[in-house]
């Protein structure tokens, strides 16, 4: 995982998330500029009411964005759906070493983002994942994919795609939790410091 910028503010990731997000659903973006950014619990109330994810993404005051590659993706825990849909280990790595992602396809079947993947072109800037620190129980991870969990999986399950070590992806990478926030209160209290 490359750094290529350090404390990127919490606004800054939730807007990238949200134009990848409106653009993938093809929903308009919601009116971000009337929300109160120093506040996460009002931020999680505008996601929350727009129809997005909310909690991480306003949880955390500042990220790295990260370039991402198919080694970063097996060092993931991804979502519990796509884990107990397989019946295996939390994380890629782990789900690929118990031969699972051979014949895995995402739920719901092909998505908006499964040509870059069979063509095994990277991501762009403007297709953020989103990740976090791990808990205890996604361990062996290093990381968890709060947005991304799909296409990590598909990127991974189609590993002859992509060269292990080259760049497939951007990312942003929680940093630093903000202790206002209820959601990293109530549910992350190890990441406030």
């Amino acid at each position: 995982m490359k750094t290529i910028a350090t404390h990127v503010l919490r606004r800054t990731v939730v807007e990238a998330y949200l134009r990848y997000d409106a653009a993938k659903k093809s929903e308009p973006l919601p009116n971000s500029d009337v929300w109160d950014w120093t506040n996460p619990d009002a931020i999680d109330q505008g996601l929350t009411i727009a129809g997005y994810k909310s909690g991480i993404l306003a949880g955390f005051l500042e990220w790295d964005q990260v370039e991402l590659t198919v080694t970063d993706f097996r060092a993931c825990a991804v979502v519990e759906t796509i884990s107990r849909s397989l019946n295996g280990p939390r994380n890629i790595e782990g789900l690929e070493k118990a031969q699972l992602l051979k014949d895995w396809t995402p739920r719901g079947g092909r998505a908006t983002w499964s040509d870059n993947i069979d063509a095994g072109r990277p991501f762009t800037v403007d297709e953020p994942f989103i990740l976090r620190p791990t808990v205890p129980s996604e361990s062996p991870a290093r990381w968890y994919l709060e947005d991304g969990s799909g296409r990590a999986t598909a990127i991974v399950a189609a590993v002859d795609h992509y060269d292990k070590d080259a760049f497939v992806a951007y990312g942003f990478v929680g940093l630093r939790a903000d202790p206002s926030s209820r959601f990293m209160k109530d549910h992350f209290p190890r990441f406030i410091r």
